[in-house]
């Protein structure tokens, strides 16, 4: 008992970890198409499934169309498009919950087992993308195995898509910013990602690069990477000038 208690407790670590990295990763880029990539990839690694794909909602046609996806062996999902509220990928967006399918052999409801034939995927579960209570889309989940999970590892999958949405979200507002011409890419006026604002607020703090990496469970090389991003952004040369301007700015 004690042994299986440690063993859930482990997990949970784990999975709060992954939670972190993911966040991390996915705010890195101010591009939309590899801010997709990314929570895709993130997405299949941490909940260990076969494939994932996200579908953006088109506002304007009421429809998901797919948008990025990792782990297919054909392209046919990339020609899926549903209406909200159509097939299990429609109802998680009407209903803002997510469906499970274990078996998607016997799940005529589904609709789209023509773009993936061949795929040999056995189960499906879809996760409403929702950001600052607006529907952005929706994560897709396939795995070539049965998927029997337990509500932690559903909790696990609902957090990873508020993650998700929260990055898609702000990758999409700062790319129509900088179409826009209110963000200069490379310049001081270029906004933190979120990585870079964690760093910027532990550095604040007096934390040592060792410490900034402990603390966010990245590498002292990440951290690095972050702090030249942030000097170049902020137009400084060092750290207690980036301190500085920081809290000219309200940064921290």
């Amino acid at each position: 008992m004690r042994g299986e208690l440690e063993r859930r407790a482990a997990v949970r670590l784990d999975r709060l970890r992954a939670v972190h990295q993911a966040a991390l990763a996915m705010n890195e880029s101010h591009d939309l198409r590899l801010t997709l990539n990314v929570v895709v990839q993130q997405a299949a690694m941490y909940l260990e499934v076969s494939a994932a794909a996200i579908a953006l909602l088109d506002p304007g046609a009421d429809a998901l169309e797919y948008a990025s996806g990792t782990g297919f062996w054909r392209s046919g999902i990339s020609r899926s498009r549903l209406a909200i509220g159509s097939g299990y990928l429609g109802r998680a967006a009407f209903e803002r919950r997510p469906h499970l399918v274990t078996d998607l052999s016997a799940a005529p409801d589904f609709l789209r087992h023509d773009l993936l034939a061949g795929e040999d995927f056995v189960s499906y579960l879809a996760v409403p993308l929702v950001a600052r209570g607006r529907l952005v889309g929706v994560l897709e989940l396939f795995h070539r195995a049965r998927l029997e999970p337990d509500q932690e590892w559903l909790d696990f999958a609902e957090t990873l898509a508020e993650q998700a949405a929260a990055a898609i979200e702000g990758a999409r507002l700062r790319q129509q910013a900088h179409a826009g011409g209110a963000v200069g890419a490379g310049t001081e006026d270029s906004p933190l990602t979120r990585p870079e604002e964690s760093t910027l607020r532990l550095l604040a703090g007096g934390c040592s690069n060792t410490e900034i990496a402990d603390r966010l469970f990245v590498s002292a090389n990440t951290v690095k990477f972050h702090l030249r991003r942030i000097y170049r952004k902020l137009g400084v040369r060092s750290r207690a000038q980036a301190v500085l301007v920081a809290n000219r700015r309200g940064l921290v």
